[in-house]
């Protein structure tokens, strides 16, 4: 493992992280969420801009899948 780093494209350094118990359940009954951050693109600092950067992330993701 390369501690350290920083990626040179998106998706290449990927950091994951379980978080909880959580006040709120899942539609499935969880308490737990699963976090991913993209370590090349980890730029949002500010929490109101999380949900664009959310979805800036799925249209990458999904462009690079299809």
């Amino acid at each position: 493992m390369h501690r350290g780093w920083k990626a040179t494209r998106p998706l290449e350094k990927v950091h994951s992280d379980i978080t909880g118990l959580e006040d709120v359940h899942t539609p499935a009954g969880e308490l737990y969420a699963l976090n991913f951050i993209d370590n090349f693109s980890e730029k949002n600092k500010h929490k109101h801009k999380a949900a664009g950067k959310f979805c800036e992330w799925w249209a990458l993701v999904e462009a690079e899948t299809e």
